[in-house]
């Protein structure tokens, strides 16, 4: 194992030099910034309290903005005498510095350098949440010039500075970032879930779990170089680790998996499309506002009032929805129409549920109904009622003409698994033989069935979404396209590995640096690596005082 031990790092310093260009570019990205930078942390406005953070080389300038203390000589001693201890919160006045007016009275909160959310000195001053007092305090602290010209300038914050400056100081990962830019977004209970969850380093734990097994299989392969093809230690290592029972093979199944499970994790993030479709004046519009509790589409007796896509979000089972009513599906021989109605197939098209809303009091447009709208159907309703209810005949025949009779077979008896095991009821009526899917009768006008459509549309977002963001193996879900990006190019390099470490020309070297490339795809998405162009993308969506 000493021989091992010997030849890997003689390996690892051959190729430091080969990859000093990524460490420089890492290094650069982590390097501590001089200004000292100050924001509002709160939401603007009239409000009870408003906190300013301030963060930096220099925020012991903030103390300035305290009056002086009884019995300090000079200016130094007053600021060291008022320096409050680390997380102290100490009531006090906010002076000007210029001028000793009193600008507010309010609680000044310290934190110690690197124990603190950036990892600098920082200082929360809370105050009075009127326009007024914000302005003087944020106007006294773009005054204050530390005596030290290599101090930097004390300026405003750009849009998530203060987040960007604790992933330089190695406070928090890419992905903890991003969970926090989603908790600060985050409008439903399972959006708050997992973006916590994200914050708090569950990715981060699985992308480093995924390195680290990457890392020692690279460090073993390239120790066996120095070995040489016949050497029998260095065989056995080799063989150790690329064998199909060996740590990158698990590994490499493990991603795999994880990116065959449903994307639960995105459609948590950015909300499950839910796209309403169906013949002209069958009430997709009605329905639409009835959702959403108010007046989102205009509603008229005249059918093809809806020529564009109207979208809204929802809550739905306390996942975030994204609504769509689309133009009415027929043959249509106004060219605006037959757009709006092509723009409505590509929604349902892309759309995570659909739903497909009849007239159930006559069934007026059912046979015109185009084969796409009855294919992708999810949801069935029957709107209209109050009106009565007709024969479903028109419905059957549709449905039987194009889905065929073994398709609608099929799709009847994968509705009533999903009936089944979400719980939602369904009279005898309502049983999904129409078209295959979950049935709901309502009406819009008098609300009648909305609750029980809800629960229907519960069980479908849900089914879509998934009930446990992951991939139900214990594994934080993927969250982001630029992740599942990382992860798809991880396993093409690990296929590749496979490939040169099965050849009978020994391909070691190719192996080794396969290996590596692998790594260095994981390492891009927790920012351990090269991820200086990304910064800006990621930064930019926090608001000034994150």
């Amino acid at each position: 194992m000493r021989r091992l031990a010997s030849a890997a790092a003689a390996r690892w310093s051959r190729r430091s030099l080969a990859s000093a260009a990524e460490a420089s570019t890492s290094a650069s990205a982590r390097e501590a910034p001089a200004d000292t930078i100050f924001a509002l942390s709160t939401a603007p406005g009239r409000a009870g309290v408003a906190v300013v953070r301030v963060s930096g080389p220099a925020t012991h300038e903030v103390l300035r903005l305290l009056p002086p203390a009884s019995g300090a000589a000079d200016s130094s001693a007053r600021a060291r005498a008022r320096r409050p201890r680390h997380r102290e919160a100490r009531p006090t006045a906010f002076v000007c510095p210029d001028t000793g007016e009193t600008l507010d009275r309010g609680i000044l909160l310290w934190f110690d350098g690197p124990r603190s959310f950036t990892g600098e000195d920082v200082a929360e001053l809370h105050v009075h949440g009127s326009q007024a007092v914000v302005r003087a305090v944020l106007a006294a602290l773009g005054r204050l010039r530390p005596p030290d010209a290599r101090g930097g300038a004390v300026r405003h914050a750009e849009p998530g500075e203060f987040t960007r400056r604790a992933f330089r100081n190695g406070k928090l990962d890419l992905t903890q970032a991003e969970g926090l830019a989603d908790l600060l977004d985050a409008e439903t209970e399972a959006q708050r879930r997992q973006a916590l969850s994200q914050a708090g380093g569950e990715l981060r734990r699985t992308y480093e779990r995924w390195r680290r097994t990457l890392l020692r299989a690279h460090a073993h392969v390239e120790a066996t170089l120095d070995f040489g093809e016949d050497d029998e230690l260095g065989a056995d290592v080799f063989r150790a680790a690329s064998s199909e029972a060996g740590p990158v093979a698990a590994l490499r199944a493990e991603l795999e998996a994880h990116l065959r499970a449903p994307p639960s994790g995105e459609l948590t993030r950015l909300g499950v499309r839910v796209c309403l479709v169906g013949p002209p004046n069958a009430g997709k519009s009605s329905l639409l506002n009835a959702l959403a509790g108010r007046a989102v589409a205009i509603v008229s007796d005249a059918p093809g009032t809806t020529r564009d896509a109207v979208e809204t979000s929802l809550v739905v089972g306390g996942r975030k929805a994204v609504v769509a009513d689309t133009a009415g599906a027929r043959d249509a021989s106004d060219p605006v129409e037959a757009e709006g109605v092509r723009r409505a197939e590509r929604l349902a098209a892309d759309a995570d549920v659909v739903v497909l809303v009849l007239d159930g009091a006559s069934f007026e447009g059912v046979c015109a109904l185009p084969r796409w709208a009855l294919e992708r159907a999810d949801v069935l309703v029957l709107n209209k009622a109050d009106l009565g209810e007709a024969d479903d005949a028109p419905l059957r025949d549709a449905a039987a003409g194009r889905l065929g009779a073994d398709s609608a077979s099929r799709a009847a008896a994968a509705s009533r698994r999903r009936v089944a095991t979400s719980g939602a009821s369904v009279g005898p009526k309502e049983d999904a033989a129409r078209v295959g899917v979950p049935t709901a009768r309502v009406s819009c006008a008098t609300g009648h069935g909305l609750d029980a459509l809800a629960d229907v549309l519960r069980a479908a977002v849900e089914a879509r979404a998934g009930e446990v963001a992951g991939d139900g193996a214990g594994v934080a879900a993927i969250t982001r396209s630029r992740h599942r990006a990382r992860l798809r190019e991880c396993v093409h390099h690990l296929v590749a590995f496979a490939a040169a470490a099965a050849s009978e020309t020994g391909r070691h070297e190719v192996a080794a640096e396969e290996l590596r490339l692998a790594a260095r795809a994981l390492g891009r998405v927790t920012g351990a690596v090269d991820v200086e162009e990304l910064l800006d993308v990621i930064f930019s969506d926090f608001c000034i005082g994150k």
